[in-house]
């Protein structure tokens, strides 16, 4: 589910970007007949009012919408209306005897929310924690420059144009070792961390803190390439990742790793190829 911005901030190249990546998206998924079947998408917009501008939909059949810019950020209602409408259609599943993954909600914004979002953010917060979604932010900054912005203990490496691993950001631990800043949290624009890029990412590497202990050096914060080059091959090697996805899933469920880690594994990998 995409929950979009389209406050009157957003006017001009941010709208822009906002609908191109949208119609780059259905191209991408398209390309993948699987997915393309399988994957069902609903979009909410929020500026002048919350509204479903999509309901729960195919990727095939799906025509993205043109979107417009006006209004203020009333992003805690669309949460809360976000959260209804997942569980809604889980809900048809469930009597339909169909089975499901559990759905992301990403939220896509250029700036803060202006209604009264703490309620909303606690109930995705509860989520979060019962399973029942997986909850994202991506932020829409100028045409000009590639901003990323991480908020929690995960991390994100990338290998930028010609250039070396490098790890983002220091993970972020806050003062107890199980302590968490959520996008959702009251304080997560000052606890965010931005970065400018100067050039494009050829390879990029997101991980929840579950692969830190084999991925980062923690005596200067930097990344070990030894985990990271492999992966990168991968990528470089494989025409169809989703096809040929055999040796991601032994690596993440190998007893060498495991016996680093009990934590979480989530891995996001992605490549910048001549025709991107």
């Amino acid at each position: 589910m995409l929950l979009l911005d389209t406050s009157g901030s957003m006017y001009g190249e941010p709208i822009n970007a906002l609908n191109r990546g949208i119609s780059t998206f259905k191209e991408d998924v398209i390309k993948d007949t699987q997915a393309s079947l399988s994957v069902e998408l609903a979009i909410i917009t929020f500026g002048d009012t919350v509204k479903l501008a999509q309901d729960f939909i195919t990727v095939d059949e799906f025509n993205p919408p043109k979107l417009e810019a006006s209004g203020v950020t009333p992003m805690g209602e669309a949460m809360e209306k976000a959260l209804i409408l997942l569980e809604t259609r889980k809900r048809v599943y469930k009597e339909n005897g169909i089975g499901y993954y559990r759905p992301w909600i990403f939220l896509i914004t250029d700036g803060a929310p202006t209604d009264n979002w703490q309620i909303p953010a606690e109930m995705v917060r509860e989520a979060e924690a019962q399973k029942r979604c997986l909850f994202f932010t991506v932020a829409v900054e100028g045409a000009d420059m590639d901003k990323l912005k991480q908020i929690g203990d995960g991390f994100l490496t990338v290998r930028p144009v010609d250039g070396d691993l490098q790890l983002l950001f220091t993970p972020d631990k806050g003062e107890y070792i199980n302590e968490t800043t959520f996008i959702t949290s009251s304080n997560a624009f000052e606890e965010m961390q931005v970065k400018v890029l100067e050039k494009p990412c050829s390879f990029i590497c997101a991980s929840t803190d579950g692969l830190e202990k084999v991925a980062i050096n923690f005596k200067d914060w930097q990344p070990f390439p030894p985990f990271f080059n492999p992966l990168e091959e991968y990528m470089k090697e494989t025409v169809e990742t989703h096809e040929d996805d055999q040796y991601i899933i032994d690596f993440l469920n190998s007893e060498r790793l495991n016996a680093r880690t009990n934590d979480d594994k989530t891995l996001l990998l992605a490549l910048l190829t001549e025709s991107n």
